[in-house]
């Protein structure tokens, strides 16, 4: 006769088996007071007071958690009751299942109420429309009729606004599932503490519980209206922590992108230095060694060509070629020595369309190259070096010609910037652009994608703008030309 739980008609043979070995699983005991033991079935129990599991222990944690509040001391006492007493009930079963040599699930899962009540848990009353299956389907709903939790509560005299059989959920919701290694919890969803007719839970996987008790409160309307705070213990915590960590990792990831970036920055512009430094180091014996000799060589050539006025074409050609190249050696040793070299600057107030006038008349702009000029005479005058000023606006009007060599649009312009006594000032070419790869390295000492370079001209760009107390950024792609932005 089953007498240990209550189940529908068709569990009871299974259950009665359980009742079988679970009672003689209970029947093998041995206390002996003189040496403070209790021994079940070969392994070493303790006896605890209900009272000190339940509400003593509940009001010991909300004191200890009382700066926080009632309300969230509370929280965390609920919290606390249900996964110690869920990991108990895990651990009970295993041990049990091992030494009683049960492998089936429904037989694992059977012994739970049975060996609840040897306990002195409570009875377990589960209702028809359970359907206790070995997946995300798993559901049962079932009472406590004789709940430690709520018993003692009541004892004392005590109250409660919400449901207080905890560890008897976090228990059997534990046993549940270590029974059929499957995530589960369970939630009281009606207390005898809260003047409910019965202490009344659903178990299910953590997912689908607000859904069962959305619809359970659907088909009990009455009981719906007692039916009120209740927790579905861990799902929401988890969801919570998880969103915690999430959130968490975006930072840490974010955190180490921009910490990345900062190294890679840093490496850079220290790599950028070091070769500058190099470079200062030999750019003075460099620069005279070859100024001189390019100087006499370019005197040399103009004496020839002066002498030589009415020589063969081949000849006047090749002349042309050795006064170009010795041109193309004086600017490559101008660039380092600008790139080393670099002065502190003596800033006055420039008027800024008159400084990108002068600077577009003193470069020669091919005939096939059209120029387009934006400059507000009323724009603001900025204190910056004129000469060092001029170089830069040289070097960018420079390239944007070069960046087109069969012709193009050149346009220039200047308006004010985001701050006082700030302006931005803009040299946009339609050649044929710079690959994405490459405009990382475009300030880089020696980078260049030009022949005949060395890749200084944009140092110096950069160099002379910066100690200006400026900045200078590129926006360019492939076919469509670039844009460099001095502010």
């Amino acid at each position: 006769m089953l007498n240990t739980v209550k189940v529908p008609q068709q569990f009871e043979p299974l259950f009665e088996k359980a009742q079988e070995y679970v009672a003689r699983f209970f029947s093998e005991r041995k206390e002996d007071p003189t040496q403070g033991t209790i021994e079940i079935f070969g392994e070493r129990y303790i006896l605890v007071r209900a009272a000190s599991l339940s509400f003593e222990f509940f009001e010991t944690i909300v004191g200890l958690y009382q700066k926080e509040g009632k309300e969230e001391g509370c929280n965390i006492a609920r919290q606390l009751l249900f996964d110690i007493a869920h990991a108990i009930g895990k651990q009970d079963a295993r041990n049990f299942h091992k030494k009683m040599h049960l492998h089936d699930p429904m037989e694992k899962l059977s012994a739970g109420p049975v060996h609840f009540a040897h306990a002195g848990w409570a009875f377990v009353d589960i209702f028809p429309e359970s359907s206790p299956s070995p997946d995300e389907n798993y559901y049962l709903i079932y009472d406590h009729p004789y709940s430690f939790e709520s018993e003692a509560w009541l004892a004392a005299g005590k109250k409660s606004e919400f449901p207080v059989c905890i560890m008897n959920a976090g228990y059997s919701s534990g046993w549940c599932e270590e029974s059929f290694g499957l995530e589960l919890i369970a939630t009281e969803i009606m207390c005898k503490t809260k003047g409910d007719p019965a202490c009344r839970f659903i178990m299910s996987p953590p997912a689908h519980m607000e859904g069962h008790i959305a619809a359970y409160m659907k088909k009990e309307p009455e009981l719906a209206k007692q039916m009120t705070k209740y927790e579905v213990p861990g799902f929401f915590k988890r969801k919570e922590a998880e969103e915690q960590i999430r959130k968490m990792n975006e930072e840490l990831e974010a955190k180490v992108t921009e910490r990345t970036q900062q190294l890679v920055a840093a490496q850079e512009e220290l790599l950028r230095t070091e070769k500058l430094t190099l470079l200062g180091q030999v750019a003075d014996t460099v620069g005279h060694e070859l100024r001189n000799p390019l100087g006499v060589m370019n005197n040399a050539v103009y004496f020839l060509q002066t002498v030589l006025s009415d020589a063969d074409d081949t000849t006047k050609e090749y002349l042309n070629i050795i006064k170009d190249e010795i041109t193309d050696a004086e600017r490559i040793v101008s660039d380092l020595l600008d790139a080393v070299r670099t002065k502190l600057p003596q800033p006055e107030a420039v008027e800024v369309a008159e400084l990108m006038r002068q600077s577009l008349r003193k470069r020669n702009v091919p005939s096939t190259v059209t120029v387009k000029l934006d400059i507000p005479e009323d724009i603001s005058p900025v204190r910056v070096d004129p000469l060092q000023m001029h170089q830069v606006l040289w070097n960018l009007i420079t390239n944007g010609l070069e960046a087109m060599p069969d012709g193009g649009l050149l346009e220039i312009s200047a308006n004010e910037g985001a701050s006082a006594q700030t302006v931005k000032v803009s040299v946009r070419d339609s050649g044929s652009g710079i690959a994405p790869e490459h405009q990382s390295k475009l300030f880089r000492p020696m980078f260049t994608t030009k022949a005949r370079r060395v890749g200084l001209g944009l140092v110096v760009v950069k160099n002379l703008t910066e100690i200006n107390g400026g900045s200078v950024e590129v926006e360019s792609e492939l076919g469509k030309g670039s844009v460099f932005t001095v502010t």
